[in-house]
């Protein structure tokens, strides 16, 4: 079966959601299924460049597809807005172009 995983937070970023998120990609990996897991690049409480870093030096047994998303630091509406839809644009898209997707788990904001 092909999992993909849209989480708006995947490790290494520090939130509970990130870690759900990864331990639901590890669950269906665990169980002999194909995970692809489809997040932004960390952005909250490091660096772009720390974030890199973290990334690369992460060995998961899934495809982790980073996805273009817009980074704010300031934590207003429109800011907020704007960050969700630049992600739920990107998810689009990645979903459309993939092929015989069985189930899709998405980790969304509220």
């Amino acid at each position: 079966m092909k999992v993909i995983i849209a989480s708006c937070v995947f490790p290494p970023e520090p939130v509970v959601s990130a870690k759900t998120s990864m331990d639901v990609a590890q669950y269906f990996h665990e169980q002999g299924h194909e995970v692809i897991v489809a997040c932004p690049t960390p952005s909250r409480n490091v660096s772009k460049a720390d974030a890199d870093e973290k990334v690369a030096s992460m060995s998961l047994p899934f495809l982790v597809k980073r996805l273009f998303a817009i980074s704010s630091g300031k934590s207003g509406f429109l800011s907020r807005f704007v960050e969700n839809v630049s992600y739920g644009l990107s998810v689009f898209f990645f979903l459309l172009k993939q092929r015989k997707v069985d189930v899709v788990y998405a980790n969304v904001w509220p």
